[in-house]
């Protein structure tokens, strides 16, 4: 399975400000994106989120694939050579969330999103004197939805300290 290249965390441990990984996980058929969750079900692919906001309720993401994705639609080649794709994905917790923290001026440094087990999970990675905040947003995010349920949190550790 595809993990983030070690320089990402290398740069985080590296950096003068602390860091928390938040991890969140939507069950695989609650994702409202069910043509990336397929993607990422089906292939060796991890996604980037680029951006911090939604715009239209949806984000631009880059794919790390080890296989081919120009199969699926709405995929934009970036380096087949290399397996780095882009696309955009439109998910409505995402979506609200993204707004929430945009208006707090709360961003994440990196986030990922993969497929494990039946699960979509998300990785946020907070400076640490935000993430409470954020674990805040996450928790109004889903009762803006009305779905408490919706998402679980399964991860609240340090970066910097591994």
């Amino acid at each position: 399975m595809l993990r983030p290249v070690k320089s990402i965390y290398a740069n985080i441990r590296n950096s003068c400000q602390n860091f928390k990984n938040i991890v969140i996980s939507i069950k695989y058929d609650e994702f409202n994106n069910a043509r990336v969750a397929q993607l990422l079900k089906n292939t060796d692919t991890i996604a980037q989120l680029i951006d911090n906001y939604p715009v239209n309720n949806k984000f631009r993401i880059i794919l790390y694939s080890n296989d081919d994705l120009t199969k699926y639609d709405g995929i934009n080649i970036i380096s087949r050579e290399d397996g780095i794709y882009t696309t955009k994905i439109e998910d409505d917790f995402l979506a609200i969330l993204g707004k929430k923290t945009f208006e707090s001026r709360i961003s994440w440094q990196y986030s990922f999103i993969y497929e494990k087990m039946g699960r979509i999970y998300a990785s946020f990675l907070i400076p640490d004197y935000r993430a409470r905040e954020y674990i805040d947003m996450i928790i109004a995010s889903q009762m803006e939805i009305k779905r408490m349920d919706l998402v679980t949190i399964e991860n609240y550790s340090n970066i910097n300290e591994n």
